[in-house]
């Protein structure tokens, strides 16, 4: 197998005695029409580059995978394979897995700090960012970058006022906070929501961004690369979230690491098409040249290693930058950026095929479908509805035309018909003790309702008095104004808040809900380090705004 060294070094001749540089552009444009994709004005491939990308061309359709990546054989053998380890740990002798439902979905009170800590990380970072936020971050611009700052800030709030609540109150799920509160048909209606959201929503996005970026580097059928995906997250998920906390760790490594590797590379070839070298002048230059597709700069921790790599896809489909600077990586580096790639997608997948199963189990199948249920049951339950809901995300996937509006956007947009009706009744919930349920029902089931009232309201009306405080826009191609959907997700919120305190009012003719929680002042109040640490990320936050 010829290594990617030995093209970088020019010793591997593929066009038969002539000089391979003059043909390195003609190979990228050939490598692109294999993905279905025209080449930039400017593309920022050096000419090392360039000879990867003409042998990509030349040795088999187009593509260059070698399974035989030891980056990439570790990723599918490490991972899994600390999971089984886990797993055989949970299982008796008779072949069952120990523990009753709560340990199977939640773990229980046996997960360490840095276990939770990588799940979270591995959770969170999917194909939604590495795919479509990468590929957002040159084509929308600045404003994205905020979905992640603003993340951190979120979390701050999260875990002062939120978490100590849910801690005291010993609540697992977001239905069950509604239950305790409000009452069981509001916790059912956001149970049956929130399961619709994530299978229609999240779980077809990942699979089929995962899928794409998967595709367009081995070269492999999509429907197949989706299948293979959604298997390896089964096999992860019916261990239960102990083996998904634990395996988590494993796929961090490989994400964080990859994902630094690709970006290295691509701040490489930047400084090496404007004749410099080295890392930060790629950095500069990638700034200074390319101004206008500066974006995700630095989010958190993980901005440098999943966003900036999308910025050198110039001109390309969005979703498919991050693809495409994969396909030009030498084996090796190529292996191991697509390990932290399918990590990224196998752990988010399996966090949502994890919510999927706890939500339907614990709150709709417990609560209506079999109350009776034992523990054992509970969990067989849970293991089926994971591999339901990944069959439907196959299946639905392709239909939903999430290619058009890409892979970022369609999730946070179609996550706001939901989002504000519930961020409304959690908000009142906590701090409100005179919030019904009557209230609550309205928010859940009215701000669905006036989502989608905003969502088709331009075609029914002209929109275009809106345009001059910002809250009416002209998509690119379009003659009819319409309202960008973060503005509609902050009109529903208010319109939830509005409506929840005049029922509650009038429903409840100014008392306090006996339902209502009892808060102490005393739960918020968070140690010295933690105090210390928070200012800190406020500080880079506010920093970043004041730049940027």
């Amino acid at each position: 197998m010829v290594q990617g060294s030995q093209f970088e070094q020019g010793r591997v001749d593929l066009t038969g005695g002539k000089t391979v540089f003059p043909t390195a552009k003609t190979a990228y444009v050939k490598e692109l029409s294999v993905l279905g994709l025209q080449a930039p004005a400017r593309p920022l491939v050096s000419n090392a580059a360039g000879q990867v990308i003409m042998a990509t061309a030349a040795l088999g359709k187009g593509k260059v995978f070698v399974l035989g990546d030891p980056w990439l054989y570790n990723e599918y053998t490490d991972g899994p394979g600390y999971g089984i380890w886990i797993y055989n740990r949970k299982t008796g002798h008779d072949g069952t897995v120990e523990g009753d439902s709560k340990d199977y979905f939640l773990a229980e009170g046996s997960l360490t700090w840095w276990a939770i800590g990588s799940s979270l990380i591995a959770s969170n970072i999917s194909a939604e960012q590495f795919v479509g936020m990468a590929g957002s971050g040159f084509k929308i611009g600045l404003a994205i970058s905020a979905y992640e700052w603003m993340a951190s800030v979120t979390l701050i709030i999260v875990a002062t006022f939120f978490i100590p609540v849910y801690l005291k109150n010993k609540i697992f799920t977001m239905p069950q906070f509604l239950h305790q509160r409000y009452n069981g048909t509001v916790a059912m209606i956001m149970a049956i929501f929130w399961l619709a959201l994530y299978v229609v929503v999240n779980l077809t996005s990942i699979l089929y961004l995962g899928a794409i970026a998967v595709s367009s580097v081995a070269g492999l059928n999509l429907t197949f690369c989706m299948y293979a995906l959604a298997i390896a997250a089964v096999i992860i998920t019916l261990g239960g979230m102990k083996v998904i906390g634990f395996t988590d760790v494993i796929q961090v490594f490989f994400l964080i690491l990859g994902g630094l590797a690709t970006t290295y590379l691509a701040l490489n070839l930047v400084s090496e098409h404007f004749g410099t070298t080295g890392v930060v002048n790629g950095f500069n230059l990638l700034m200074n040249e390319a101004n206008n597709h500066f974006h995700m700069i630095v989010k958190r921790d993980d901005p440098n290693y999943i966003d900036l790599p999308g910025l050198t896809g110039a001109d390309l489909n969005p979703d498919r930058a991050y693809p495409v600077l994969l396909n030009i990586l030498p084996v090796g580096l190529k292996g191991l950026s697509f390990a932290a790639l399918t990590a990224a997608v196998v752990a988010s997948l399996a966090g949502k095929a994890n919510s999927i199963a706890t939500i339907f189990t614990l709150d709709v199948y417990k609560k209506v479908l079999n109350v009776n249920a034992s523990e054992k049951k509970m969990v067989a339950v849970g293991k089926i509805s994971v591999v339901v809901a990944m069959l439907l995300g196959i299946l639905i996937a392709p239909h939903l035309g999430i290619d058009k509006k890409g892979g970022f956007q369609f999730i946070q947009e179609y996550t706001g018909f939901v989002s504000p009706g519930i961020f409304a009744m959690f908000i009142l919930g906590f701090f409100w003790k005179k919030a019904t349920s009557s209230a609550a029902l309205f928010a859940t089931i009215g701000g669905f309702l006036f989502s989608i009232v905003l969502k088709f309201l331009p075609g029914l009306m002209d929109l275009s008095f809106l345009a001059p405080f910002g809250f009416a826009v002209k998509p690119e191609g379009s003659s009819i104004y319409e309202i960008p959907f973060l503005d509609r997700m902050g009109f529903v919120f208010i319109f939830c808040i509005v409506g929840m305190v005049l029922i509650s009012l009038i429903e409840g003719h100014g008392r306090t809900n006996p339902k209502g929680l009892e808060i102490d002042r005393s739960m918020f109040r968070p140690n010295r380090s933690f105090a210390v640490g928070s200012v800190i990320v406020l500080a880079i936050i506010t920093t970043l705004y004041t730049i940027f």
